[in-house]
């Protein structure tokens, strides 16, 4: 049974252009904990592992901010593990908050509970794991790609599965609030992923497609050139 239908237009991205203000402001911020603590709720995992695949020292991670609830929890559970926070101010509101160098230390307690304690979330270890399967020596040529739209079909997804009292509906609750209601869509980038079969088992899309009343995929047809 094919679970998508190819759509007749591609779905546009909304784009929200920023105010014109004469109260916009950058302040580095500097959370001191009086105890450090390791969280490992989805959130904190799906915001923290890209910084410990990637070793580039400019990694950086925007994340968009609607609630100053949200904010406070998201300084106080992973600000506190990063060398630079850079807090947008708007008509002194916080509009966004960019994580900037995860300190070693904090690296080296979550490699070891994550990777070596397997301690991850299967939704970022589906996420995660499986779009860095790809490197830049795999790729030699230039790809040249022919983007196709599909929604998928959700019951395929949701089927004799129900939100269960222990889910970690975190990361659904910081996306939703701060960037559904903003701008109508959550837009998710996994590279290395293929419209196959094997996506009706990944942890990923099982636990959107809980929350989500539509969910499509781009499907990119590579064609290899010198």
């Amino acid at each position: 049974m094919d679970e998508r239908k190819e759509q007749s237009e591609p779905i546009q991205g909304n784009i929200v252009p920023r105010e014109d203000s004469t109260n916009f402001k950058i302040k580095k911020e500097t959370p001191i904990p009086s105890i450090y603590t390791y969280d490992l709720s989805l959130l904190s995992q799906w915001i923290i592992v890209p910084f410990l695949l990637n070793t580039s020292q400019d990694h950086v991670i925007q994340l968009p901010i609607q609630y100053k609830d949200d904010y406070l929890l998201l300084m106080k559970t992973v600000g506190i593990h990063f060398d630079t926070i850079k807090v947008i101010y708007i008509d002194d509101k916080v509009e966004e908050v960019i994580l900037e160098g995860l300190k070693q230390e904090s690296k080296k307690e979550f490699q070891t509970v994550l990777f070596t304690k397997e301690k991850i979330h299967p939704v970022v270890r589906d996420f995660y794991i499986k779009s860095n399967h790809i490197t830049p020596k795999e790729n030699p040529f230039h790809a040249i790609l022919n983007v196709k739209q599909f929604e998928l079909d959700l019951t395929e997804f949701v089927n004799g599965r129900e939100l269960s009292t222990d889910q970690d509906t975190s990361l659904w609750n910081f996306l939703q609030r701060n960037i559904l209601e903003k701008y109508g869509e959550i837009n998710l980038a996994p590279e290395g992923w293929e419209l196959e079969d094997e996506l009706l088992y990944s942890e990923t899309l099982r636990y959107f497609c809980t929350f989500a009343d539509k969910f499509s995929y781009p499907d990119a047809e590579k064609r290899n050139s010198k």
